[in-house]
């Protein structure tokens, strides 16, 4: 409500203006989404527009109590006959005759940008998720203001990391393929935060979405080991095949069953994590999770024994486990390098 003085209160909790009038709010005579200023607890669009050119503009009201902000559409000035604002008269001019103006109201507003969703990328080999976003309200190109830019950003405990940036379009919904710091698996659940900020350069603003949360998956599983053979020597059956070198490689399972169908596995599995290996290669041993170097002579006695804790620590039974693989080695190796200094 406007009187003489030219100041604007609020009616239901005040009874006429008093400094800091109106009660609950701060005003300004930009839009909620234009350049940054300062709010004033006055009523400064009366202030700063004659009324007679306040049609067609657009004021902003942050609402203190809940936090909000909305816009302030002016639509038409009447003017009254009594004294007023300076300008109120038919030609804008005058000592002023009062007046009242209608508009409506937007809002509350809230321009920053939305994430939609943060999917899976299906068959893959994991790191990646579609983020989904849903614009900025003032990303249109009709709009005064109107996005420049957006930027993608993924929570790297404790900072926020900037993924990468792409231009707005006014598109309705934006796709972009981000990459999460770990996968999803039963060790780890790989649940990611991500967050988009919509910018305008040229006036100096920004607004950030909500943090949506995701993760990705290993879709795809290691290529199937080859030349799968078996020995049978001694009631001891030895299986051997060529090693995987699937970076996301975790371990071999072996299923055992009576059935050729393998519909049916009363036997159970066996899982090859823990499992100890002797002569691997460079990839095998590069990613072991104990390391043990051992240098023997032909009769049997250690030369050299070192073993390292590579990714865990090992116990007294590994070490145990170790000697007794290579104890049971060697005679093979030996064979194999005695025949080859004959050739």
């Amino acid at each position: 409500m406007c009187i003489r003085d030219r100041m604007i209160y609020n009616p239901i909790t005040e009874n006429s203006y008093i400094s800091g009038s109106p009660s609950n709010t701060l005003w300004r005579a930009l839009p909620s989404y234009s350049v940054n200023s300062d709010y004033y607890a006055v009523g400064v669009l009366a202030i700063i527009y004659v009324p007679k050119f306040l049609p067609g503009r657009v004021g902003s009201i942050y609402s203190i109590p809940d936090n909000k902000y909305y816009d302030i559409n002016f639509i038409s000035w009447t003017s009254g006959n009594g004294q007023g604002w300076p300008g109120g008269g038919s030609d804008g001019s005058g000592d002023g005759g009062g007046g009242g103006v209608s508009y409506w109201r937007s809002g509350p507003i809230d321009p920053s940008p939305n994430i939609i969703s943060v999917l899976d990328i299906s068959d893959d080999q994991g790191g990646r998720v579609y983020v989904e976003i849903k614009r900025s309200m003032i990303d249109i190109d009709v709009h005064p203001i109107g996005i420049d830019n957006y930027t993608i950003q993924r929570f790297d405990e404790p900072n926020w990391v900037n993924l990468g940036s792409f231009g707005g379009l006014g598109e309705k919904v934006y796709y972009y393929e981000a990459l999460t710091l770990s996968d999803s698996s039963y060790q780890d659940s790989g649940i990611t935060g991500f967050r988009v900020i919509a910018q305008n350069y040229f006036n100096d603003y920004s607004f950030m979405s909500e943090i949506a949360y995701g993760y990705s998956v290993d879709n795809l599983a290691p290529d199937s080991p080859e030349n799968f053979n078996f020995v049978f020597n001694e009631n001891v059956l030895q299986l051997t095949w060529d090693s995987v070198h699937d970076v996301d490689f975790n371990h071999y399972e072996i299923d055992k069953s009576a059935d050729i169908l393998f519909e049916t596995d009363q036997y159970g599995s066996v899982i090859t994590s823990g499992t100890s290996y002797i002569d691997l290669d460079y990839i095998e041993d590069s990613s072991a999770e104990v390391d043990c170097n051992v240098v023997m002579a032909n009769d049997g006695q250690f030369i050299e024994f070192q073993s390292t804790g590579e990714e865990a620590k090992f116990s007294k039974q590994t070490i145990m486990d170790f000697i007794e693989l290579v104890e049971s080695s060697m005679p093979e190796i030996f064979n194999t390098q005695n025949l080859a200094i004959e050739k």
